[in-house]
Protein backbone atom coordinates (compact mmCIF):
# COMPACT_ATOMS: atom_id res chain seq x y z
CA UNK A 1 0.00 0.00 0.00
CA UNK A 2 2.75 2.45 0.91
CA UNK A 3 5.53 0.80 -1.08
CA UNK A 4 8.10 2.82 -2.95
CA UNK A 5 11.02 2.16 -5.22
CA UNK A 6 14.32 3.01 -3.48
CA UNK A 7 15.96 3.75 -6.85
CA UNK A 8 13.28 6.36 -7.60
CA UNK A 9 13.95 7.98 -4.21
CA UNK A 10 17.70 8.04 -4.91
CA UNK A 11 17.15 9.73 -8.27
CA UNK A 12 14.66 12.27 -6.82
CA UNK A 13 17.07 13.18 -4.00
CA UNK A 14 20.13 13.11 -6.24
CA UNK A 15 21.86 10.38 -4.24
CA UNK A 16 24.33 7.92 -5.62
CA UNK A 17 26.75 5.39 -4.15
CA UNK A 18 29.84 7.37 -5.15
CA UNK A 19 28.83 10.27 -2.86
CA UNK A 20 28.80 8.00 0.17
CA UNK A 21 32.25 6.66 -0.57
CA UNK A 22 33.68 10.20 -0.57
CA UNK A 23 32.54 10.98 2.99
CA UNK A 24 35.80 9.89 4.58
CA UNK A 25 37.62 12.56 2.55
CA UNK A 26 35.37 15.49 3.50
CA UNK A 27 37.14 17.83 5.92
CA UNK A 28 36.55 21.27 7.37
CA UNK A 29 38.85 24.18 6.54
CA UNK A 30 40.69 23.44 9.80
CA UNK A 31 41.29 19.83 8.72
CA UNK A 32 38.79 18.06 10.99
CA UNK A 33 36.66 15.35 9.36
CA UNK A 34 32.93 15.90 8.83
CA UNK A 35 32.17 12.17 8.72
CA UNK A 36 33.30 9.00 10.49
CA UNK A 37 32.19 5.39 10.72
CA UNK A 38 30.82 3.62 13.79
CA UNK A 39 31.61 0.07 14.95
CA UNK A 40 29.29 -1.30 12.25
CA UNK A 41 30.77 0.76 9.42
CA UNK A 42 27.79 3.15 9.28
CA UNK A 43 28.58 6.78 8.50
CA UNK A 44 27.68 9.48 11.00
CA UNK A 45 28.09 13.25 10.88
CA UNK A 46 30.40 15.39 13.03
CA UNK A 47 32.76 12.94 14.77
CA UNK A 48 34.54 13.93 17.97
CA UNK A 49 37.98 12.73 18.96
CA UNK A 50 38.96 13.18 22.59
CA UNK A 51 42.63 12.49 23.21
CA UNK A 52 43.27 9.25 21.36
CA UNK A 53 39.66 8.04 21.59
CA UNK A 54 37.05 8.42 18.84
CA UNK A 55 33.74 8.92 20.62
CA UNK A 56 30.92 6.69 19.42
CA UNK A 57 27.98 8.32 17.64
CA UNK A 58 28.32 11.65 19.47
CA UNK A 59 26.02 14.65 19.42
CA UNK A 60 27.46 17.82 20.86
CA UNK A 61 26.13 21.05 22.38
CA UNK A 62 28.47 23.94 23.19
CA UNK A 63 27.63 26.87 25.45
CA UNK A 64 29.56 29.98 26.45
CA UNK A 65 28.48 33.07 28.34
CA UNK A 66 29.87 36.53 28.86
CA UNK A 67 30.30 38.10 32.27
CA UNK A 68 28.64 41.50 31.97
CA UNK A 69 28.12 44.05 34.73
CA UNK A 70 25.01 46.12 34.14
CA UNK A 71 24.75 49.49 35.89
CA UNK A 72 21.37 51.18 35.90
CA UNK A 73 21.48 54.97 35.68
CA UNK A 74 18.93 57.36 37.11
CA UNK A 75 16.73 59.20 34.66
CA UNK A 76 17.81 56.91 31.83
CA UNK A 77 16.11 54.01 30.13
CA UNK A 78 18.29 50.89 30.08
CA UNK A 79 21.69 50.31 31.61
CA UNK A 80 25.40 50.71 30.95
CA UNK A 81 27.05 47.39 30.19
CA UNK A 82 30.64 46.57 31.05
CA UNK A 83 31.85 43.38 29.43
CA UNK A 84 34.30 41.70 31.79
CA UNK A 85 35.16 38.48 29.95
CA UNK A 86 33.98 35.48 28.00
CA UNK A 87 33.68 32.35 30.08
CA UNK A 88 35.04 28.95 29.09
CA UNK A 89 33.09 26.91 26.59
CA UNK A 90 31.03 24.17 28.23
CA UNK A 91 30.76 21.18 25.92
CA UNK A 92 28.04 18.58 26.42
CA UNK A 93 28.35 15.32 24.51
CA UNK A 94 25.84 12.48 24.36
CA UNK A 95 26.33 9.28 22.45
CA UNK A 96 25.53 5.62 22.12
CA UNK A 97 27.87 2.68 21.83
CA UNK A 98 26.10 -0.17 20.03
CA UNK A 99 27.42 -3.54 18.97
CA UNK A 100 25.56 -5.58 16.39
CA UNK A 101 26.50 -8.86 18.08
CA UNK A 102 24.75 -7.61 21.26
CA UNK A 103 27.85 -8.10 23.41
CA UNK A 104 28.52 -5.55 26.12
CA UNK A 105 30.97 -2.86 24.82
CA UNK A 106 33.27 -3.24 27.82
CA UNK A 107 36.43 -1.92 26.14
CA UNK A 108 34.69 1.22 24.86
CA UNK A 109 33.23 1.95 28.33
CA UNK A 110 36.68 1.43 29.87
CA UNK A 111 38.21 3.94 27.43
CA UNK A 112 35.62 6.58 28.33
CA UNK A 113 36.28 6.01 32.02
CA UNK A 114 40.03 6.35 31.43
CA UNK A 115 39.43 9.72 29.77
CA UNK A 116 37.39 10.82 32.78
CA UNK A 117 40.04 9.68 35.28
CA UNK A 118 42.78 11.71 33.59
CA UNK A 119 43.48 14.72 35.78
CA UNK A 120 44.79 16.87 32.99
CA UNK A 121 43.59 18.68 29.90
CA UNK A 122 42.90 16.50 26.86
CA UNK A 123 42.99 17.53 23.21
CA UNK A 124 39.62 17.67 21.43
CA UNK A 125 39.14 17.49 17.68
CA UNK A 126 35.88 18.12 15.87
CA UNK A 127 34.88 20.45 13.06
CA UNK A 128 32.80 22.58 15.46
CA UNK A 129 35.37 22.93 18.24
CA UNK A 130 38.09 23.74 15.71
CA UNK A 131 36.04 26.71 14.50
CA UNK A 132 35.11 27.96 17.98
CA UNK A 133 38.58 27.51 19.51
CA UNK A 134 40.55 28.59 16.45
CA UNK A 135 43.83 30.18 17.42
CA UNK A 136 43.71 28.70 20.91
CA UNK A 137 44.81 25.40 22.34
CA UNK A 138 42.00 22.95 21.70
CA UNK A 139 42.17 21.40 25.15
CA UNK A 140 39.35 20.35 27.48
CA UNK A 141 38.91 18.85 30.92
CA UNK A 142 36.28 16.16 31.49
CA UNK A 143 34.09 17.42 34.34
CA UNK A 144 31.33 14.86 34.30
CA UNK A 145 30.76 11.35 32.95
CA UNK A 146 27.37 9.67 33.09
CA UNK A 147 26.11 6.31 31.89
CA UNK A 148 22.32 6.81 32.06
CA UNK A 149 19.80 4.01 32.28
CA UNK A 150 19.99 1.87 29.16
CA UNK A 151 17.76 -0.92 27.90
CA UNK A 152 19.02 -3.33 25.33
CA UNK A 153 21.88 -5.72 25.04
CA UNK A 154 25.11 -4.56 23.50
CA UNK A 155 24.20 -0.89 23.89
CA UNK A 156 25.47 1.74 26.31
CA UNK A 157 24.43 5.39 26.41
CA UNK A 158 26.94 7.94 27.68
CA UNK A 159 26.96 11.65 28.51
CA UNK A 160 29.97 13.85 29.15
CA UNK A 161 30.45 17.44 30.23
CA UNK A 162 33.72 19.08 29.24
CA UNK A 163 35.10 22.55 29.79
CA UNK A 164 37.76 24.26 27.69
CA UNK A 165 41.17 24.75 29.26
CA UNK A 166 42.86 27.71 27.61
CA UNK A 167 46.42 28.57 28.57
CA UNK A 168 47.15 32.14 29.55
CA UNK A 169 50.00 34.01 31.20
CA UNK A 170 49.58 35.94 34.42
CA UNK A 171 51.42 39.23 34.53
CA UNK A 172 52.59 40.67 37.83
Amino acid sequence: MFGFDINTVRVKLGLNAEEFQLKDNQRSQTGSPFWSQDLEGRWYYMPVRLGDVDLHNPVMRIVSKKTIIETHMTERVGSVKEIINRQDYAIFIKGVIKRSDDTYPEEEVRLLNELYKRDEAIEIDSALTCVLLEGQDEMVVVKHLDFPYTRGEGMVLYEMELVTDIDFDLEF
